[in-house]
């Protein structure tokens, strides 16, 4: 890989978190440099993104991706009065799928890109650090009004990254499962244990319940160990006892309280917004099927969109497919599943598995949020898409011992 497109691999990642929104930096000066970093990538890998004959089996849906959110700027143009450059400007982390079409067109090798994991994640854990040595002092993100919340037992920090140490904890889980190694084991407990410290429950349960789908989903006696001993727990909760101030407790909780209101006859306020968004909010036939766009907070339609959320208190963040029903419609919809469906059914060798959990983990953490759309997991779902692509082209399918250690350290291409 040249020098050159090495430091693309790094840089445009930072760029598009922009620096993790660092408050010593110029909020105008980072944010200037995302939006310029997207076009310009652009230019260059367009050779590779309008390929025609490119047949491997990711590359069409991840372009009929990007085109749809390109698309939704347009419809929330001609249909909602909001300027293309705010537009634009609402939409650029998404269009950081960009870098999808950039690793086709250098094919780095996957063991570089498990590195950058392992960097990324790290790197996030101790700005995680110091935002909370810093606490409650804001140190990360440039809503000076924002206070920071420790109703969960310990300060939410808002800062983009954490998907790479959601990454880096299936890469260890893959890593020991594949090569038996203690140390890997030692950092799947310490990811986890910083999953958890992110206190964000979805989070926490969807990457455990699909790590724990991965250690036994070849050992039928373990899912009957696992079974019964969850029903001891249910039926004897004092067996563990959690103390109401810790993290855990406070996480248990909050709930506790909200399945106490939801017995109680309030619906679900995820049910509620989804129904909202799919029946309610999109403008005619072609906004429903194309998609109404993002609305950006200064334009009439961010206007509008303010106005839910304060009379109704419907936010597209607090559900992830509504979101991508009413940015990119019914077609950037089906996309998304169609992508997501054909990883989960993708046959991949071990070595590899970490890619295809990441995706799959995407699949139930997009019910109540909207991960999908964050520039840290678009960037995380370019890598797995690139290396889930490259391991199953038709080359090395059919000549893996040739091929693997080919693909997992050189620049060898689909």
């Amino acid at each position: 890989m040249k020098k050159r497109d090495f430091i693309i691999l790094y840089l445009f990642p930072l760029v598009l978190f922009q620096f993790y929104s660092y408050v010593g930096f110029s909020q105008f000066v980072i944010k200037l440099l995302s939006f310029v970093s997207v076009p310009l990538l652009l230019i260059y890998v367009s050779d590779v993104l309008f390929q025609q004959n490119n047949r491997t089996r990711y590359f069409k849906i991840m372009r009929w991706i990007f085109f749809s959110t390109i698309l939704s700027m347009f419809m929330a143009w001609i249909f909602w009065g909001q300027s293309i450059v705010l537009g634009y400007r609402v939409t650029a982390g998404m269009l950081g799928l960009t870098y999808f079409f950039f690793l086709c067109k250098v094919k780095p090798p996957i063991r570089e890109l498990e590195r950058m994991i392992w960097i990324f994640a790290f790197v996030y854990i101790l700005l995680w650090l110091y935002g909370m040595s810093k606490a409650p002092q804001l140190v990360f993100g440039f809503d000076s009004d924002r206070e920071l919340d420790d109703s969960r037992g310990i300060f939410r920090l808002i800062i983009i990254g954490k998907s790479f140490i959601i990454a880096a904890f299936f890469l260890s889980l893959n890593k020991f499962s594949f090569l038996k190694k203690k140390k890997y084991l030692i950092l799947v407990i310490f990811f986890f244990v910083f999953i958890v410290l992110q206190v964000v429950r979805q989070v926490i349960l969807f990457s455990f319940l699909v790590g724990l789908y991965y250690i036994l989903r070849n050992n039928k006696k373990m899912w009957l160990y696992l079974a019964l001993a969850f029903m001891v727990l249910y039926f004897s909760p004092q067996i563990i006892k959690i103390s109401d101030d810790s993290v855990l407790g406070k996480l248990i909780a909050l709930s506790e309280n909200q399945a106490e209101n939801q017995r109680s006859g309030d619906e679900n306020i995820r049910i509620q917004e989804y129904k909202f968004f799919f029946n309610d909010y999109s403008k005619n036939i072609l906004t429903t099927f194309f998609g109404n766009g993002m609305p950006h907070a200064n334009s009439s339609y961010g206007y509008s969109n303010e106005r839910i959320k304060k009379m109704k208190r419907y936010f597209m963040s607090d559900v992830g497919y509504a979101q991508m029903f009413v940015v990119t419609g019914i077609l950037g919809l089906f996309l998304y599943f169609l992508l997501f469906g054909k990883v989960f059914f993708q046959s991949v060798s071990e070595e590899f598995m970490f890619a295809k959990l990441f995706i799959i983990y995407q699949i139930p953490a997009n019910i109540a949020a909207s991960w999908y759309s964050t520039a840290d997991n678009i960037i995380m779902i370019c890598i797995c898409i690139y290396i889930l692509n490259t391991i199953y082209s038709r080359n090395y399918l059919l000549n893996r011992n040739d091929k693997s250690y080919e693909i997992y350290n050189s620049n060898t291409s689909i």
